[in-house]
């Protein structure tokens, strides 16, 4: 009886310490390489023709930071830009963005993925993107990014971004 309970219990024990899932990370894989991304930057943009509102939202490793005084990218690392389409002006808004060459709401018709690149003399690999889904669940303070997209070299860009976003004013 005593051997029953003794196994239970460690049947028991065994099985309650699994590991938890691990919390995605803040991070994109792109040409089987992984990058982190550290920060969040949006910029509005107004209103488009068609009554949508763009903002433009920047992603970035940690040596990338937005010089207020110049208004611009300043630093040497890893960024990605997309060009999103809202239904409301002035923020993000929760929902899925498709790829498209025309700007309508829920929309992105730009994208770019920077590695290793050099922001003061902005030269480095860049990589445009043609394709993709981008999916935003808005809040505050934090917002979550996530993006499965395709660069128009034919490489596959996967990744996500949980966090505050500062303002980009260009």
């Amino acid at each position: 009886m005593n051997k029953i309970i003794i196994l239970s219990l460690c049947c028991v024990l065994f099985f309650a310490c699994k590991d938890d899932e691990a919390e995605p990370k803040n991070e994109f894989t792109y040409n089987n390489e992984t990058y982190e991304l550290n920060k969040g930057f949006i910029e509005d943009f107004d209103t488009n023709s068609n009554g949508s509102f763009d903002v433009d939202v920047f992603l970035t490793s940690s040596n990338v930071n937005f010089d207020t005084g110049v208004g611009d990218f300043i630093g040497f690392g890893d960024m990605v830009y997309l060009d999103l389409n809202t239904n409301s002006a002035g923020q993000l808004v929760t929902g899925t963005y498709n790829y498209s060459v025309t700007r309508n709401a829920f929309t992105f018709v730009d994208g770019n993925i920077l590695t290793s690149f050099n922001f003061t003399t902005l030269s480095g690999p860049e990589d445009e993107v043609v394709a993709g889904t981008v999916e935003v669940e808005a809040g505050s303070p934090e917002s979550t990014i996530e993006f499965d997209l395709v660069t128009v070299s034919g490489l596959s860009v996967i990744g996500r971004y949980m966090g505050t976003f500062e303002d980009a004013d260009f």
